[in-house]
């Protein structure tokens, strides 16, 4: 294997180690030391991969949003654009494997930790950035598409959306369950009901 694949890969790992310490301890106990014990190698072998644990918890924080906009973007590729894509994006918000629920708990005491920390804090700014440019242009797809009447004011049905999908994410991890029919549910009320406005087929 090719070194720059295994440093990718081992880079990887040692993202993963980082959220499971995360997961555990939170993000202002997740010591360099504790995620190199987490990943099986020395505090240097982490240094090799990341300037300093700004720049890990950062490239944490990208990893887990490219993982999450990968797995999302295969499932609304197979879906027309539009409110179809609108929905697989937003129930793709609320963790439905233990890896999913993994995640979320690190993001969440990442989120609480945020407050304190203003690297960690423009980091999922920009994540959440992207996320809301991504469901507002589904929202723009479906007033295209005569899903959505135009009068609809995209950017706040966007936040109203981000905030139902982040709303169903705490709940799941609190509680547990899958909770999709729930979601799905929440998601058609809130597309059909907004302002009586989403026009029916």
């Amino acid at each position: 294997m090719p070194a720059t694949l295994i440093q990718k890969q081992r880079s990887k790992e040692l993202i993963e180690a980082t959220w499971t310490v995360v997961a555990r301890v939170g993000v202002d106990n997740a010591t360099v030391r504790e995620i190199a014990r987490e990943a099986g190698c020395t505090t240097g072998a982490l240094w090799h991969h990341f300037r300093n644990r700004d720049d890990l918890i950062d490239q944490a924080i990208d990893q887990l949003a490219e993982d999450f906009f990968d797995e999302a973007e295969r499932e609304w590729q197979a879906v027309l654009p539009g409110v179809a894509r609108l929905r697989v994006l937003v129930r793709h918000l609320a963790p439905r494997e233990a890896h999913q629920r993994d995640g979320a708990l690190a993001l969440f005491r990442l989120w609480s930790g945020a407050s304190d920390h203003e690297p960690t804090a423009l980091a999922l700014r920009a994540q959440h950035r992207r996320l809301f440019d991504l469901v507002l242009g589904f929202i723009e797809e479906a007033q295209q598409r005569d899903e959505i009447a135009d009068d609809v004011v995209p950017s706040m049905l966007a936040e109203i959306l981000i905030a139902l999908g982040d709303g169903m994410c705490v709940s799941r991890v609190l509680m547990l369950s899958d909770g999709s029919t729930e979601l799905d549910a929440a998601v058609d009320t809130v597309l059909e009901r907004f302002a009586t406005r989403v026009k029916r087929r």
